[in-house]
């Protein structure tokens, strides 16, 4: 008996927008459906019981509405931006939805921050999940909306299912399918019957004049957590058996590492590990502190760096790429 439910989310994204989700027992992983992604078992989104998941970027439950964003918050809003273009599009007041951040996954992979791949939001074979570049609302605007715009969609498929009425007939309002009698029913209590409708992969959006939110300045998402120092960051999580690391590179950026004497840093106290790489050293070890104080001990060669060093030999060097290909 399967206790819990995973759901397998395929990216439609590649050719029209919108992720569309299909059930997946976790005894069978292996039988997934084939998608226009990669010949491998795809990331997948996980689901409590009693959670429904419409599209990789809504889940509903009986508490109300989840959104996924799926680029990192760093203090830019992102949070709030991209939960916003898909609330507008659903039909929910913003204060009534919860916001997380999407799990490591090809699915929420970012496509223009790299520019095109043979996989869209792939680089050199690697999904790419990257937040920078102001590329989160051009790589989002769009196919969130579409995210939230199908999920409202199959909601109102179902509850014209249930009701025995025409689609044609229904509206939505703040996270409820109306009829025209002003009947409400909310999504809480359609999202089982919606997660066995297939979504639209292009569905129609909101015209601008009839958004609510878009355009409009919404309280942060991130705030409260920041304010009060509930926030959890990467250095407040403690798992068992836990390694810090920290990178020491030379000095002359893009200089190349050409040797180095670990001896003394490698005896040091909570030391496990010291990785070269081609411009430095990784030093693992059981905290950070003992990670700092080793990587000071470890002696260096460095390379020279591929630039003069100094600004008169920029000068010159610019002066004569200037001269050889300009004039």
């Amino acid at each position: 008996m399967t206790t819990r439910r995973y759901f397998l989310i395929g990216s439609a994204a590649v050719v029209g927008g919108v992720a569309i989700g299909y059930r997946l027992d976790v005894p069978d992983r292996l039988r997934y459906r084939r998608l226009s992604l990669p010949d491998r078992l795809p990331d997948s989104i996980e689901v409590e019981p009693g959670q429904t998941a419409l599209t990789p970027y809504v889940v509903i439950d009986k508490d109300g509405i989840t959104i996924i964003a799926p680029r990192a918050e760093m203090g830019q809003g992102i949070h709030t931006t991209l939960a916003a273009l898909v609330a507008e599009e659903l039909d929910v007041a913003f204060e009534d939805v919860r916001v997380e951040h999407g799990l490591a996954s090809e699915y929420y992979s970012n496509n223009i921050f790299y520019g095109p791949r043979p996989y869209v939001g792939r680089t050199h074979g690697v999904p790419t999940q990257a937040t920078g570049g102001q590329t989160s609302i051009r790589d989002g605007f769009v196919k969130m909306r579409k995210a939230g715009a199908a999920a409202r969609i199959v909601l109102m498929k179902a509850a014209a299912v249930r009701l025995g009425v025409d689609l044609n007939t229904l509206a939505t309002r703040d996270g409820s399918v109306v009829d025209t009698r002003g009947n409400e029913i909310p999504y809480v209590d359609l999202a089982t019957a919606a997660a066995d409708i297939e979504p639209p992969e292009d569905p129609p959006l909101k015209p601008r004049s009839k958004w609510k939110l878009l355009g409009t300045s919404l309280p942060r998402v991130d705030m409260p957590g920041k304010c009060t120092g509930t926030a959890e960051y990467a250095i407040d999580v403690a798992l068992p058996e836990l390694l810090y690391a920290t990178v020491k590179r030379n000095p002359r950026l893009g200089g190349r590492l050409l040797g180095f004497d670990a001896s003394k840093a490698s005896s040091m106290r909570g030391v496990k590990h010291i990785i070269p790489m081609d411009t430095g050293v990784i030093v693992i070890a059981t905290n950070t502190w003992y990670a700092f104080q080793a990587a000071e001990q470890i002696e260096f060669d460095w390379g020279p760096a591929p630039y003069p060093e100094t600004t008169a030999g920029h000068h010159e060097r610019i002066e004569r790429e200037l001269d050889n290909k300009y004039y």
